[in-house]
């Protein structure tokens, strides 16, 4: 808020009526979470990403949908398995 006053000093006269916070998920140690979740057979998670989500969204959409569909993948994906 003093960094939003500083930059807009008239925001002094405003009221604050709410706030939010769009806060962006992101794993432990920075690699996201891809893949089939525990020993459930048809559930799978895509998420993890933080503030990459936009720039990594179509390539962890396309490694999740390549698991789904049972192609064969590019690249070892063991590293965003979800039981790590």
């Amino acid at each position: 808020m003093d960094s939003a006053h500083e930059l807009v000093p008239e925001l002094n006269n405003a009221v604050l009526k709410a706030q939010w916070a769009g806060l962006r998920p992101g794993a432990p140690e920075g690699v996201p979470y891809i893949g089939k979740l525990g020993s459930y057979s048809n559930f799978y998670i895509n998420a993890g990403q933080f503030r990459n989500g936009l720039v990594l969204a179509p390539a962890s959409a396309h490694l999740l949908a390549g698991m789904l569909l049972g192609n064969e993948m590019l690249f070892d994906p063991s590293p965003y398995d979800p039981s790590r």
